[in-house]
């Protein structure tokens, strides 16, 4: 889940309290305390990246801190409430949390490769707290599946009306995901109409561009159609930012 700040939003965080360290095949893990724009926050860093993210404030825990966790909520607003939904990347479970909480009749299952992930959402990013609230260990709403993502949906007989990938490792996507052999398998996995949303890192002209472009050029190929949601349409255009890639099986 990487994050690109804006330059008007890039401060150096000058005081911060970790909670959790750790070092593995996946990188460097840290959970980290800080105050950002008044607001109290803890940070998941992995090899230094933001990855996720949380208030720390009760009341607040299961809202976005990231924009681009923003725009897909306000895309999702916007459509008939997803019924079965997934996400590739859980991370520190930002998404699941806004997402079981503002639907209840939804299902999400969540793939993520990391098996120190969900523990450490539980711990440290009120996964627990969600997991209690809404009774999911009864209801079976939320579910964890630790795989790779194209493995998982290139052998999944399941169809879902709404896929998410938001797989990083650190400032890194994953690639297989990325493919044209992720992409089918994704398309695959939806129904007929299911929504394919990625988050990306890109810009939207220039040279700096290309990963967005070539991303697009696949998604069309395989859905037929395509778009590029800028997360800050406000930024340089010619600069990397978070963007929202979008597509819909049988869209026309």
């Amino acid at each position: 889940m990487k994050i690109i700040r804006s330059i008007r939003d890039r401060k150096l965080i000058i005081e911060r309290k970790n909670r959790y360290i750790s070092i593995s095949g996946y990188g460097k893990i840290v959970v980290c305390d800080t105050v950002e724009a008044g607001a109290s926050i803890r940070l998941l860093l992995v090899n230094g990246t933001r990855e996720s993210a949380t208030f720390t404030t009760p009341g607040l825990r299961n809202e976005p801190v990231f924009e681009y966790l923003r725009t897909i909520a306000e895309i999702l607003r916007k459509r008939e409430a997803s019924r079965h939904a997934l996400i590739l990347g859980g991370a520190g479970y930002a998404f699941p949390k806004m997402f079981i909480s503002r639907y209840p009749d939804a299902t999400l299952d969540v793939i993520e490769n990391n098996p120190e992930m969900p523990q450490i959402a539980r711990k440290y990013f009120y996964l627990d707290e969600l997991y209690e609230t809404y009774d999911l260990d009864r209801t079976g709403r939320l579910t964890t599946t630790i795989d790779d993502g194209l493995h998982f949906l290139q052998n999944c007989k399941r169809r879902f009306d709404l896929i998410i990938n938001d797989a990083f490792v650190g400032n890194i996507a994953d690639e297989g995901l990325g493919s044209a052999a992720g992409c089918q398998a994704v398309f695959d996995c939806l129904e007929e109409g299911g929504l394919y949303l990625v988050n990306a890192i890109t810009a939207r002209t220039g040279p700096r561009a290309m990963p967005g472009i070539l991303a697009l050029e696949t998604m069309s190929r395989i859905f037929g159609h395509a778009r590029m949601i800028p997360v800050r349409p406000d930024f340089p255009s010619e600069q990397n930012q978070n963007v929202i890639l979008h597509a819909q099986k049988g869209a026309k």
